[in-house]
Formats: C-alpha cells, sequence, structure tokens
C-alpha cells in the first residue's frame, strides 16, 4: 500500500419523515422538511414517500391535496385528505429513479394545497453522486502491518431540506456532526506522538471548535461540531474531516481492526430527537507477502554483467531501502552497470500482493552487485640458475597481488617449456615455494585466486647447466721469499656444463681461506714474487655450474734482511752531520753478516762503497753538497740493503731586505710590509719559509713572534696605540737570517675643535650673513694643522660642499643664500685623517610670495555688489605662517590703504560706486612683505562687444597642441570659451587667448564670448579639423638564410593610407651592411645577401607613418642577415686494414653550426650517413687487391642557413698476399 495520506468519503443514508400536526387555522405556510440519500454513484434509487402527523404547523382536512412530481418526466400522481390530520399511508407513493439519468439529479415535489388555496412545497428527495473530489464510500479498508499510515475521512454528504418555493439551498440547514471511533477490544494503537486532527471548512463551521462529547451509551470516542446555521449555502463542499493516524508494530496486530463511523443530523432529522444519518468504515490490519527471492553478485572487472533476477510477485526494483526511487518494475532488472569501474552497486527489490485492497508490499531485500578491480597476480621473484642437482632458491613473493577482492588464495603450476602445458603442483598453495633439486631446466607460475577474479603470475624459469670438470693445474714449487714462482699451465682441459668456460684464479696462505686474485681469469696463471708460502687453486665456471682444480702449493723460504739505519738530517755547507746508527739490526739468512756503506749524489745512484767503511755504523765527514747513504748487508748467498739515509746540504744563506719605515695615525692601519730584495741562496726561490717579529724598542730584542705571519710580506693589523720596530726572519734548508728593521711610527689622533654660528642665524634669502667663529682651537695630530670650510643642505651631512679659499680658522659666509647651509671646519694634520667640528647652521627662509588673489569683475551699473574676493593660490615661502591685510586704491597704482579688520586670506567688498583696486599684503617670518596681484573691479555701464575672429590653426592633428586667439575686447570682464569634445583646455581658459590639446580626432567648433558683470557679447566660432594620427601595427623581428625573402608590409591599427618612410641603421652591403639602404618609402620587399662573414648582421628599422600632415609614433624591428657556414678544407685519409681511421674534424668559419655526412662506399667500414664528427674506428680488413675508397660529403646548417658541400676521402689500402711457390727438389 502506498505510503501517506487516505481520503475516505462517508455519505449518509438519510430518511427523513413529515408528520403534519392538527391545530386550527393554519397562519402560515407549512415548514417544510426534507431528507437525502447519497449513495456513491448513480445506482437505481426508490424512494418512498410517508407523512407523519404532528410536524407540519396547519392541520390536515379532508380535500387537502398531496401532489407528487418526480421530476423526472413520470406522471404528477395526487392524493386527496378524506379526514382530519390524515397521513399518508405507507407504500402509497413509492418510486424508482432509473440510473440512466447522467445528472443523477432528481427534484420529486411533494406539494400540499389547502382548504384555504395556499399551495406548499411539502417533500422534496434530492439524489445524487458526489462531485469528483469526492472518493467513494468503502465500507472496509486495510493497513499493512509494520506501517504506520494516517487515514483520512471527509464528511461527503450533502442534505436536502428545502423550504417552500422558490427552492432554497440544501444545505439551508441546521447540522450537528459527530465522528466517533471504536476502540474497545482492539490493540491497533494510535501514534502516540501524532494522534487525532479534526478540521472543517471557515465558512460552514465558524470558530473551528470541536467539542469532545461524552454521555453515550457505547465505548466509543464521539466528537461533534457546533451546529451550522442556515443562510451559509455550501453544497458540494465537505462539512467536516478526521485524520487518525494508525501504527501497526508487529505480526500481532494481523487481523485486528479499527472502526470509524460519521453521525450527521439536521433539521429533517434533528440532533436529539431523531436518529442520525450514519456511515461506517472498518480497518483491517493485514500481512505483507515475504521477502522475494533474489541474489547478490560478484564480478572482476571488465566482466560481463547479468541482469537482476527476483522471484515473487508483482516485483519492484528501488535504489534506496525507503523505497522513495523506483527504478524498474518487473522480475528480470538490466541494471546497465559498466563492469569497467570496480564499486559497489546497491539496490533494494520487493514484492506486492496481487490480490486484496491493501496491496502490501514486502519489506525490501538487499541486493549488491560488486565489481572488484582487476586482479593484479604479483611477482613471484627471478629467474635462476643452478647447476644440475642444485636445489634453487624458493620462489617468494616479491610483489603481493593486488586487486579482487582483497583475499587471495595460491596454486602453484610447474612446467618443462615456458608455454606449457603447466600442471599444479599438490601442497603448493602458499604465497612463495620451494621448489625441489632440478636436474633439467623447469618453469613456474602461481595462478592466484580472489573472488570471482583470477590471474596466472608471469613464469620464473629455473636454468638447469649440466655437470662441470674443473680439469688439473700444475705442479707444487720451492723458491726463495721474493722469488718468481714458475707460471701454472693447464695439464687437463675442463669437461662438462655448456662447453664455454671461465676462468678464475685464487689463492690462500692456508688451505681455508682462498680469495680471488684480481685479472687472473686465463687458462694458465703467471704468479708474482712471494714473500710466504701460498696455495693456488683455478675455479672453472660454464653457465650455473662452478668447479676447482686441485691445490698448487708455491712453499717460501725466509729472505735475508738489511735492517734499518738512522742519521737523516739538514745541514748548511760545510758542517759535520751526525752519525748513522743501527735500528734494526740485520736478520734472516744464516745469522752471520757482513756490512758495506755506500755513498751517492741522488736516491737513485750511482752507488759507491766507501773505503773502510765495514762497519754496522757510520760517521761521515763535513759536506758541502747534499748526500745519500745506505747500508749493504750479506749473509751467505743471500743479501739485502738498509733503508737509504739523506744529508740535505743548504747553501749558505742571505735573508734580503724589507721595505722602509712608515708613520701613521693612531689606531690607524700601517701599509704592507713588502720585500724590497729577495733572499738568495739557501736552497733557493721556492724553498724559503719566513717568520715576522716585532720589538717595542729599535734593536730588539725581537721577541714577539706574529702568528700566522708566515709569507715574504706582513701587512700589520689596524688599531695600532704605539710605535713598533719589524723584522723578518728567513729559513731555507737549515740556514736561517734576519732582514734589517722598519719602524711604524704612531700618532695621536687630531680633535678640530668647536664653532659658533653668527649671533643672528636665521636670515632671508639672499641676505648678507654674519662670520662664523671658531670657540675652541684643534689639538692632536703633528700641532701644525690646516683648515678647509664645508657645508651641507642637510644637517648631519654630508659635507660634500668644499668652500674654494676657505682655508682659515674662522669663516665670512657670502651674501647670497638662498637655502638654509650647515657648516663645519675639517682639521688636517699629520697622517691623521681630517676631522670636523661641530656644525653652525644659518637658516634661510625663501623669499615671501603672496600668492594670487581674485580674479577681476565687470560689474553694470552704481552702486554694485562685487563678489567677494578667494585665495586662488595661496602665499608661500617664509616661516610658512603668514598674517594677511587687505589694500585698497582708486587708482591702479595706488595710493593704497589699509582696510580695517581685513586680514584673513580673502575679503568680500562692499557694494561699489566706482572702479576700485584691491591687493593683499603678506607678511610672514624674517623676509620682507609681498602683495598679491591687483584685482580691478570695473564698475561699467554696457555690455562688452562682440568677438572679432578666432585665429589658430585648422587642421590639427590628434595629439597636437594649438593656441587660438581673438584681438581684445573693450569692456569685457573675462572670455567664455566653448572647446570640441576630447580637447583637453591647457592654462587658463577666461582670456583672450586659449591653449589646446586635442585627443580625439574628428570635426568640431571652437567659440569664444567676451563676458563682464552686465553681460556677455557676441560669440565668435571657428570649425576645427582634427585629423588622426597613424598608429602603425607592431612589426616582429625577422631573421634570414642567404637568399630568402620577404615582404614587410606596414599598416596602420586607426587609419587607412597613410605613407610610410622607414630607415636602416646597417645600410649598404655586406660586410659593414644587411644589403637594405639606408631609407626608403612604402613597404620592404628584402632579398638576404650571401653572408659569408662568419657572423649574422642586424639592422635596426625604423618606420614612421604620415597621414594628412600628421605622424605617428616610430616603430621599430631589426632584420638579420644569417652567415652561411664556410667549411674548413678536409684532407683525405689513407690506411692500412686494421689501422686507426682518424678522420678529419669539421669546423668551420662560425660556431653552433652542426654537420651532416654521407658516405659513398661502406666497405670503408663506416656507416652510409651520420650526424657531427666522425669518430675514428678501425680500418675494416681488405685482401681483394684493390683500395676500399669512400667519398665523404659534408654539409653545415647553423640557424637554417646551410653551407656548400665539402669533401674528402677515405681509402682502405689492401693487404698484400702471399703466394705459396712451387715445390723445389
Amino acid at each position: 500500500m502506498d505510503k501517506g495520506l487516505r481520503n475516505i468519503l462517508l455519505s449518509g443514508a438519510v430518511l427523513l419523515f413529515l408528520s403534519v400536526p392538527s391545530y386550527g387555522q393554519c397562519p402560515r405556510p407549512p415548514k417544510a422538511f426534507a431528507g437525502a440519500y447519497v449513495d456513491r454513484t448513480c445506482q437505481p434509487v426508490t424512494v418512498d414517500i410517508r407523512d407523519f402527523s404532528g410536524l407540519i404547523p396547519c392541520n390536515i382536512i379532508p380535500g387537502t391535496v398531496y401532489t407528487i412530481d418526480w421530476d423526472d418526466g413520470s406522471p404528477i400522481e395526487t392524493y386527496v385528505a378524506s379526514a382530519n390530520d390524515q397521513s399518508l399511508p405507507p407504500g402509497t407513493f413509492v418510486h424508482t429513479y432509473d440510473a440512466n439519468d447522467d445528472s443523477c439529479v432528481y427534484r420529486p415535489v411533494y406539494r400540499l394545497s389547502n382548504q384555504y388555496g395556499q399551495d406548499a412545497i411539502i417533500f422534496v428527495v434530492n439524489v445524487f453522486d458526489t462531485e469528483q473530489d469526492r472518493i467513494a464510500i468503502a465500507e472496509n479498508y486495510e493497513l499493512c502491518v509494520g506501517d504506520e499510515q494516517t487515514f483520512t475521512f471527509h464528511d461527503g454528504t450533502i442534505f436536502n431540506c428545502l423550504i417552500p418555493p422558490p427552492y432554497g439551498n440544501s444545505h439551508d440547514s441546521t447540522r450537528v456532526i459527530t465522528w466517533k471511533y471504536y476502540t474497545s477490544g482492539s490493540t491497533l494503537t494510535m501514534s502516540p506522538a501524532r494522534g487525532i486532527t479534526i478540521t472543517r471548512g471557515s465558512d460552514q463551521y465558524g470558530d473551528g471548535v470541536f467539542d469532545l462529547i461524552t454521555g453515550f451509551t457505547d465505548d466509543s470516542t464521539h466528537y461533534k461540531t457546533p451546529p451550522v446555521q442556515p443562510g451559509t449555502p455550501q453544497e458540494g463542499t465537505p462539512s467536516a474531516s478526521i485524520y487518525f493516524p494508525l501504527n501497526s508494530t508487529d505480526s500481532n496486530d494481523i487481523g485486528k481492526t479499527f472502526e470509524v463511523t460519521i453521525d450527521i443530523w439536521n433539521d429533517c432529522n434533528p440532533f436529539g430527537s431523531a436518529p442520525p444519518v450514519e456511515a461506517r468504515a472498518v480497518i483491517t490490519v493485514v500481512s505483507r507477502p515475504p521477502l522475494p527471492a533474489a541474489p547478490s553478485y560478484e564480478y572482476c572487472q571488465g566482466d560481463a554483467i547479468a541482469p537482476l533476477t527476483a522471484a515473487g510477485t508483482d516485483i519492484r526494483w528501488y535504489a534506496d531501502s525507503l523505497q522513495t526511487i523506483l527504478l524498474y518494475h518487473g522480475a528480470v532488472f538490466d541494471t546497465a552497470i559498466n563492469s569497467n569501474i570496480p564499486a559497489v552497486h546497491t539496490f533494494w527489490v520487493t514484492q506486492r500482493n496481487l490480490s486484496g485492497s491493501a496491496g502490501c508490499e514486502s519489506y525490501p531485500r538487499k541486493v549488491t552487485v560488486t565489481i572488484y578491480p582487476s586482479l593484479q597476480p604479483g611477482v613471484i621473484g627471478n629467474n635462476q640458475g643452478i647447476c644440475e642437482g642444485e636445489t634453487p632458491a624458493p620462489l617468494v613473493e616479491t610483489t603481493a597481488p593486488a586487486g579482487g577482492n582483497g583475499t587471495y588464495t595460491y596454486q602453484w603450476q610447474v612446467a618443462s617449456n615456458i608455454a606449457g602445458p603447466y600442471t599444479d603442483i599438490p601442497g603448493a598453495t602458499g604465497a612463495g615455494y620451494a621448489p625441489p633439486a632440478l636436474t633439467a631446466t623447469t618453469y613456474y607460475r602461481r595462478h592466484v585466486f580472489s573472488g570471482p577474479c583470477d590471474e596466472y603470475s608471469a613464469p620464473v624459469t629455473i636454468t638447469v647447466t649440466p655437470a662441470l670438470n674443473a680439469g688439473s693445474v700444475g705442479n707444487d714449487q720451492f723458491i726463495c721469499k721474493g722469488d718468481n714462482p714458475v707460471i701454472f699451465t693447464e695439464t687437463l682441459p675442463p669437461s662438462g656444463g655448456t662447453g664455454v668456460f671461465t676462468y678464475q684464479w685464487e689463492k690462500a696462505i692456508d688451505l681455508a681461506s682462498f680469495a680471488v686474485v684480481g685479472g687472473a681469469t686465463s687458462v694458465v696463471y703467471d704468479p708474482p714474487a712471494l714473500d710466504t708460502t701460498t696455495f693456488y687453486r683455478r675455479r672453472v665456471q660454464s653457465g650455473y655450474c662452478t668447479a676447482y682444480t686441485d691445490t698448487i702449493k708455491v712453499d717460501v723460504t725466509p729472505t735475508v734482511y738489511g735492517g734499518t739505519v738512522w742519521g737523516n738530517s739538514a745541514i748548511c755547507q760545510g758542517e759535520d752531520p751526525p752519525g748513522f746508527h743501527s735500528v734494526t739490526l740485520a736478520s734472516g739468512g744464516n745469522g752471520a753478516y757482513s756490512y758495506q756503506w755506500q755513498i751517492a749524489p741522488d736516491l737513485a745512484g750511482p752507488w759507491s762503497n766507501i773505503n773502510l767503511a765495514n762497519d754496522s755504523v757510520y760517521d761521515s765527514p763535513a759536506l758541502n753538497a747534499t748526500r745519500w747513504f745506505r747500508r749493504y748487508v750479506t749473509s751467505g748467498q743471500c743479501s739485502a740493503f738498509s733503508n737509504s739515509l739523506e744529508v740535505n746540504v743548504t747553501p749558505s744563506l742571505n735573508p734580503g731586505s724589507i721595505t722602509p719605515d712608515q708613520t701613521i695615525c693612531i689606531f690607524g692601519d700601517p701599509s704592507v710590509i713588502n720585500s724590497l730584495t729577495a733572499p738568495t741562496g739557501g736552497n733557493g726561490i721556492g724553498t724559503y719559509t719566513y717568520r715576522w717579529l716585532y720589538a717595542t724598542a729599535s734593536g730588539g730584542p725581537y721577541t714577539n713572534v706574529i702568528a700566522g705571519a708566515t709569507d715574504a710580506f706582513y701587512d700589520p693589523p689596524a688599531g695600532l696605540n704605539q710605535t713598533r720596530f719589524y723584522v723578518r726572519e728567513v729559513t731555507s734548508g737549515s740556514c736561517t737570517g734576519i732582514t734589517n728593521e722598519i719602524r711604524i711610527a704612531v700618532q695621536d689622533s687630531i680633535q678640530p675643535g668647536s664653532i659658533q654660528p653668527p649671533a643672528v642665524s636665521t636670515l632671508c634669502s639672499g641676505d648678507d650673513p654674519d662670520p662664523i667663529t671658531q670657540v675652541t682651537g684643534p689639538s692632536g695630530g703633528t700641532g701644525v694643522y690646516s683648515f678647509q670650510w664645508k657645508s651641507s643642505p642637510n644637517p648631519g651631512g654630508p659635507y660634500v660642499n668644499t668652500i674654494v679659499g676657505a682655508t682659515g680658522s674662522n669663516y665670512d659666509p657670502p651674501a647670497g643664500l638662498s637655502a638654509t647651509t650647515y657648516f663645519v671646519r675639517e682639521v688636517s694634520s699629520g697622517v691623521c685623517p681630517p676631522r670636523v667640528t661641530n656644525e653652525a647652521p644659518i637658516f634661510i627662509q625663501p623669499v615671501l610670495n603672496a600668492g594670487v588673489v581674485g580674479s577681476d569683475q565687470a560689474l553694470c551699473g552704481a552702486p554694485a555688489s562685487p563678489a567677494p574676493l578667494t585665495e586662488i593660490a595661496p602665499a608661500s615661502g617664509g616661516n610658512g605662517t603668514y598674517s594677511y591685510q587687505w589694500q585698497s586704491a582708486p587708482a591702479f597704482g595706488g595710493p593704497w590703504s589699509d582696510i580695517g579688520g581685513a586680514t584673513a586670506p580673502g575679503y568680500s567688498p562692499p557694494g561699489l560706486l566706482a572702479t576700485t583696486y584691491y591687493r593683499r599684503v603678506v607678511t610672514g617670518g624674517v623676509c620682507p612683505p609681498a602683495v598679491t596681484n591687483v584685482v580691478t573691479i570695473n564698475i561699467t555701464g554696457t555690455i562688452p562687444g562682440n568677438a572679432g575672429p578666432i585665429t589658430g590653426p585648422s587642421p590639427v592633428c590628434e595629439g597636437q597642441t594649438a593656441t587660438y586667439y581673438i584681438s581684445a575686447v573693450a569692456g569685457a570682464a573675462s572670455y567664455a570659451w566653448t572647446v570640441p569634445a576630447g580637447a583637453v583646455i591647457i592654462g587658463r581658459s577666461d582670456t583672450a587667448v586659449i591653449t589646446l590639446r586635442f585627443d580625439t580626432p574628428g570635426t568640431g567648433n571652437i567659440s569664444v564670448a567676451p563676458v563682464n558683470g552686465c553681460g556677455v557679447g557676441g560669440s565668435s566660432t571657428k570649425v576645427i579639423v582634427i585629423n588622426p594620427t597613424p598608429i602603425i601595427n607592431p612589426v616582429a623581428d625577422s631573421a634570414f638564410c642567404p637568399g630568402e625573402n620577404y615582404t614587410f608590409t606596414f599598416s596602420s591599427s586607426n587609419t587607412v593610407g597613410a605613407t610610410y618612410t622607414w630607415t636602416n641603421s646597417l645600410p649598404g652591403p655586406l660586410p659593414g651592411g644587411i644589403d637594405l639602404p639606408a631609407s626608403g618609402t612604402g613597404n620592404i620587399s628584402y632579398t638576404a645577401p650571401l653572408n659569408l662573414t662568419g657572423s649574422a648582421k642586424t639592422g635596426l628599422i625604423t618606420v614612421i607613418a604620415t597621414l594628412n600632415g600628421c605622424t605617428s609614433a616610430p616603430v621599430q624591428f631589426r632584420i638579420t642577415s644569417r652567415p652561411k657556414p664556410v667549411i674548413n678544407p678536409l684532407a683525405g685519409v689513407s690506411v692500412c686494414p686494421a689501422q686507426q681511421v682518424i678522420p678529419p674534424a669539421f669546423s668551420s668559419d662560425t660556431t653552433g653550426e652542426t654537420y651532416q655526412w654521407f658516405n659513398s662506399n661502406t666497405a670503408i667500414g663506416l656507416a652510409a650517413s651520420g650526424t657531427g664528427q666522425i669518430a675514428s674506428y678501425s680500418a675494416p680488413a681488405n685482401t681483394t687487391g684493390s683500395p676500399f675508397v669512400g667519398n665523404i660529403k659534408v654539409v653545415a646548417t647553423l640557424n637554417r642557413c646551410v653551407s656548400d658541400t665539402a669533401g674528402f676521402s677515405i681509402t682502405i689500402k689492401p693487404k698484400p698476399v702471399l703466394s705459396t711457390p712451387a715445390n723445389i727438389s
């Protein structure tokens, strides 16, 4: 059943009755009563007209006529009362209405005529169906178990209690409506959070209050509406509604019911005295169907997706568990899922009952379609090689599988061929696998499973090499220590394996620890000289097998050692070296030793025996040159030398000299002390070492060694505060000497003293200051001082202005200073840097400028009221603080008199009877007062005359500035100008002259009219044509190879028809130019010349456009003539087979070029073509008896420019072949 609200219409079946009371004469027409029976459709309806006495207000007497008009075309029926208060017998007037009348509206009329001749409508029955917005009545409704649902019931009853003619409306009758619901004996509950809600139409029921009423004898719950008053027609409008939110909680509710009843009373069946019209609905809880059978599916990425299927009745597929989005109605649902995108797709499927009014839908079953990512089987290790019978290393997973459902199982497979077939290995289901020992090449792979996916890993190959025999080599040997063993030869070659063998010789000093002999990879091996007994063997490898030969032993016996001696020394020429002693004694041999000392001029010899020097020690005489000594030891048949000793003899040393004395300022930085003359003697240039020393007194002692000062020169540090004496110590070999002494004298720093400015130090620009004088004199330095006065415009300097001739202790500044200046005195003495005194400032105030005030006025008539005179340009200069005094005069030249109280920047003149002149006097600071311009207020009596013709240029160019003027007009105080749109006024626009800049092309008018206080005179107009100034479109730089041509076409972005002129910065032919004239007009058609200069030539082209006399801004671009590379000559090559072919190197007169070459004959051992330089190579064999000749062609390319072809040849000479002579007997 669909969730939401269910609207149900309850219509009452109403039987109304009529009775006529019996009392006296009838003072008014009888009161009408009516009733209605409302059925759900236009079914045949039977109506029984009955009369109940006592309800009609007038008597029924004999002769009273009842007239019945059934209003459907049936004959009219009558009945005449034959007695007082006679009622209509039941069944007297019964009529059945057919259903064929589509209107379903019938008005049978019951008419009563009394004895007074009055007619009244007594009874009307109106039978009709509900309107289309009302739901038909039903007796039974169903609620699916587990649902919460609100049932809404509407009052759909329409009564037809009509008043006498003219006919009234069926709702013009007081009505009472009661809703009740029955809960006794039922466990079906309403949702406690919601409750019952009753509503009704606002026009029909007034204030909208429903009263809960009690006192009913049944166990229902009752709600009643207030009475409905007549006169508010509402036919066709539901009169009331009630909402029941019901909640079925579980299967225990199945079969339980809930009853709702509506009772209605009106004037035809009054509340409290007549039965109601009643309708009832019963709500029953029914069961849901079971969940439909529907499987979920799993796929691997890219698999074909089958439709979803479900078993059940009336199958529905939803996108959500709340069943708000219906995707498909049917048992087989093609989801159209894209299997190339891994995802989990969730659907919800239900089934519905196909019988019963509830149409209950099962709870939804969740169905998933899972698409797992493509399975990546992972990597199971690398290929291996083993020797026959060996066990391979375990196959270990190096890359884990990925994709699928994330859970993996495995099955290892084996094959004797990489293409298969592969068979499963029983029990091999782990991530890795350990193969057994193998005798033949074998292939393994791993089959990986994950959910619906499975994949095979790439096979791993284990290559098996046949068993290997290493062969045999050489025999054992015996040598003395240091001797060279005999070469080891092969006595039996290896066999087995692949048939291809590699060798590696190994050695050890015992039979347990063999090590590889570097580079010993041949079949045989020639060992080096040995000092200890050593074992050798040869390792043979073939494929994946390794084998070793038998071991060769080289037995080494001890040798004689000459021991070590001591006595290396360095002496100066003619000195006696110390004696030579034994450090370690001779050893080895037979234990008995004899000695002979030897001497040599150099370590390399020649060595000669020293006569009578046969002891283990030796004392050499004095030496004049370097000599080497060693001891020769003999023991039995073996002999040895000791180490060699050197006696280094250094020639006599002259330490040289250093630069002269210096004088510095205290804490100053001395100059570098350089070598005046270089040292000589000793071991010579390059053998000298230096050390600098100083003393505080001349002659030393020089006990102060300067750390780190080991150069031939020395830079003393800055900051010395006392005089020092320096020497340089020179060492060469074993000789040492000291240079002359130099002094660095230290002077005290200068104290510059102090100065003071003049008593009057604030002046007006141009005044003459008083002298600046010394307060205290200088000190320090040498005691003798020179002075230089300097100045700066800024306090604190820098004092870069040196005053020529100002060298005294005092200074008198000249007249005419125009700005504040700061003076100092610089003091010099000796070597110390000059120092400056304190500042002496002279403050200069600028000449006072009174500013500009007002504007001339021309007023018409007297007395006249001038406009206020305002400040147009403020005062300036002086000290920046100003006071004002306005003055007036009857004539332009005065006399001037102060205006009392007029001390503001502006002034408002009073009413004037005659022309008056005004000015403003400004004071501020020490400079004399200044006066402004004179403002004339001219009192006239007429407007000015007409303006004359305007003089000025036309046409003009866009962006041009031009001046226009007219002759002065008598009586004009000012002039009013109008200018064309886009023209900019430069300067004033109220005089007879105006200056304009024209920024917008077009045609416009300039007008001017004279103006005074009386009005505006006649104007004058001039038409101005503003021609556009061309704007040249940019031209890109271009570069060309020889012979290339291009036309540069010039154009303007804003004009058509302009004339173009151009200039070239690099005119003329090569090598000086780019082969283009120095200038020209119009477009440029350029053909690049043959450039063999080796470098590019670039000309700067400047273009100007002119149109209607208007000239554009210049546009520039560059034209470059690129060089054509010229390859330098190439020499041919001729070699014999197997010799190295060294082709010539390619080069040209340019740089950065690339080369391409072509070979006419590949028999010379060179490819048919290539790029770049040709590398050297070995010449191929040539036994043809004729030379191989290849002609090589080379081209160079630089920036698209290609050289002419250069060439050379490579010749491979034939190798002579000796023919075999015939046998000679």
